[in-house]
This record gives C-alpha cells, sequence and structure tokens, in this order.
C-alpha cells in the first residue's frame, strides 16, 4: 500500500493523510494471508511519479494499493485504488464521502473492502473480513496520535531525534488525557522513553526504562495483540537481562502482526542472544522482505 496524496490544499493538513496510511496500513498488515509491505518501504514512494508495474517488480508485490485524502473542518473524502502490478491495470476503485467523525468506521469500511475484493481475486476462504476495534473512539485523540506520528511515522522512522521523542510525548500525553484507554498511544509513549534510555538522552536511564515498561503492560492491558507494545518490551526485557521473556515477547509481537518488519527484526535479535542464530538469520530475512527498501538495516 501507497501513502494517500493529500489533497487538501493544506500542507498542514499532510500529518492526518500519512497518519490514515499508517492505520491502513497497519490494519491490512494484521490479515492472516495477506503479504504487506511496511510502511518505511511503501512511503519511499511518497511524492514520486512511479508506475505500478515498478513499484511491484522493486517491492516483489503484486497488487499496490493508492488513493487520497481530502478533509475539510468536518468531512474527509478518500479515494480508493487496487492496481495489478504487473499489468498496471485498476482492478477496484471507491470514493468514499463521509463525516470526520465517522472516520474510524470508515477506515474498517476501507480495509474490509480491500479483503473482500482479494478475496474474490484469489478465492482465499481464509482472508474473511476482519476487523479490529479502533483504537480509540475520540477523535480528537485520534488526532493527537497522529500528530504525534509526524514526529516519528510511529515507531518507524530511522532518523529519530531526541527532539521527536518530546514533541510526540506531548501529543501523546494530550490524547490520553482525552482518552485514558488509548492502548496504541500508551505503546508509542512507551517507546519514547525507552528510546531515551536506549540513545543516553536521559538522566536517570533506569527509572525511564521502568515507566517505558509499565506503559508498554498498559497498552497490553487494553489490548493483548498490541504487537508494538510487545516489540518494546521484547528490547526492554533483553536490555534488563530476561532473555527467555524477551524472546517470548518478541514471538508474540509477530504472531499478533504476521506482516510486522521490524517486530520479525526485534525477534532476530532475541533469537540471536538466545543462540539460536539459524533462527535469527531467518526472522532478519523475513524482516528484510516485509520492508525491502530498508534492507540493510535487519542485516
Amino acid at each position: 500500500m501507497l501513502p494517500f496524496a493529500n489533497l487538501s490544499g493544506d500542507p498542514q493538513q499532510e500529518y492526518f493523510s500519512d497518519g490514515i496510511s499508517d492505520q491502513l496500513i497497519n490494519e491490512l498488515s494484521r490479515l492472516p494471508g495477506l503479504f504487506v509491505i511496511a510502511r518505511n518501504s511503501s512511503f519511499a514512494y511518497k511524492g514520486k511519479a512511479t508506475k505500478e508495474h515498478e513499484i511491484g517488480r522493486e517491492l516483489g508485490v503484486k497488487y499496490v494499493l493508492e488513493g487520497s485524502i481530502r478533509k475539510s473542518a468536518d468531512r474527509v473524502r478518500i479515494g480508493v485504488e487496487l492496481a495489478d502490478a504487473g499489468a498496471g491495470t485498476e482492478m477496484w476503485t471507491e470514493r468514499f464521502d463521509r463525516p470526520l467523525r465517522d472516520i474510524f468506521a470508515l477506515q474498517d469500511e476501507i480495509v474490509g473492502k480491500v479483503v473482500t475484493t482479494l478475496g474474490l481475486i484469489f478465492k482465499l476462504d481464509r482472508l474473511n473480513r476482519w476487523m479490529g476495534e479502533p483504537s480509540t473512539a475520540n477523535l480528537e485523540a485520534f488526532d493527537d496520535f497522529l500528530r504525534a506520528a509526524e514526529h516519528g511515522a510511529g515507531t518507524a522512522r530511522v532518523s529519530w531525534t531526541r527532539d521527536d521523542a518530546i514533541k510526540a510525548r506531548r501529543w501523546l500525553e494530550k490524547a490520553i488525557a482525552l482518552d485514558p484507554n488509548f492502548a496504541q498511544a500508551y505503546a508509542f509513549l512507551a517507546f519514547t522513553y525507552w528510546t531515551d534510555a536506549l540513545n543516553q538522552w536521559s538522566a536517570n536511564p533506569q527509572a525511564d526504562l521502568q515507566h517505558a515498561r509499565e506503559l508498554a503492560l498498559k497498552a497490553l492491558a487494553l489490548d493483548d495483540s498490541n504487537a508494538d507494545a510487545l516489540r518494546h518490551l521484547s528490547y526492554i526485557d533483553g536490555i534488563q537481562g530476561r532473555f527467555d521473556q524477551a524472546l517470548a515477547d518478541a514471538e508474540q509481537a509477530v504472531a499478533a502482526n504476521p506482516n510486522y518488519a521490524i517486530g520479525y527484526a526485534t525477534l532476530s535479535d532475541a533469537l540471536n542472544t538466545s543462540g539460536k542464530a539459524e533462527e535469527a538469520l531467518r526472522a532478519g530475512e523475513k524482516a528484510a522482505r516485509l520492508d525491502p527498501v530498508e534492507a540493510l538495516r535487519y542485516e
């Protein structure tokens, strides 16, 4: 899936189109039977006039999902197109025009229609419609989360800086204040704290690691299949010497999201630490296959 184009006529709305694209990639990646390229690789094509067949060849995919978003004060219009990358032909297209307050239901509707379309194409019984509940029903909290993601693309951006962590944390704290049950916001907030400790940005790294662990556990208490929270726990457990638990965390992360490239990288690290070099290599290869543009990160 490629990042949806921002057609709002306002560059400051870029965070919204990128954020919705992120959300859709995440939802699709959790579906059994689908192979979904990671955000890092798909967003490498943002703003580039690249033909579908070139994208298909470079990423090793058969189908490309792309679209556009136009957001106004109280409405959102999303256009979606599924194309056969090899043939360069359009297979399905649809336009959605909804009140902005319906954005969560609209995301589910788009995912459901993509899955239905692919199910007809592949005739795979196991591609039944899968609908996860939205992380939050609070539109303002969701918007704050997207603004946090703008500073770090969730947890996938390579050039994560201390300034990114500070700014993302402020937005995430606002989101959690609006919705104390927003699991994904807790998971992302955990990431900001453990990277502070990891990058030596923290005056008290042990306290920040402990806080990150508590936040990740909070996310899991709200959503026990949150792959980001499980990945963060794996790193924290590994750093603190709980190697068996780190491996279990990483295995749960990729079980929760079979297309989670950075989760497989985390699993590779945990396997390697546990002395399982061959399995670690296979997990690293899986990460690189899911995120080919960033493949060197996983070596």
